[in-house]
């Protein structure tokens, strides 16, 4: 599994409060999943979520905008990517 930690970003423009991402990854059975969730309890501002959670959500929302599951989209890029 591949965990993922996306903090979040307050507008302003200064590198303190950028959109960051903290991408977790090892062979399995490592303890990524439990490293990243206690990343995200100490951290503030932040989100932990893993591929198996991203890529559905990703597809309920092509469908919901009527569209086609298609990562190269505009409509992607418009409404998921970011």
């Amino acid at each position: 599994m591949l965990g993922v930690i996306f903090f979040y970003s307050t507008g302003k423009e200064d590198i303190q409060t950028m959109k960051k991402m903290i991408l977790v990854t090892s062979p399995p059975a490592c303890g990524k999943t439990y490293i990243s969730k206690q990343l995200a309890k100490e951290l503030k501002h932040v989100v932990y979520l893993d591929k198996d959670t991203v890529i559905p959500l990703s597809n309920r929302v092509f469908k919901a905008g009527g569209q086609e599951i298609n990562r190269s989209s505009d409509f992607f890029e418009e409404n998921i990517r970011d």
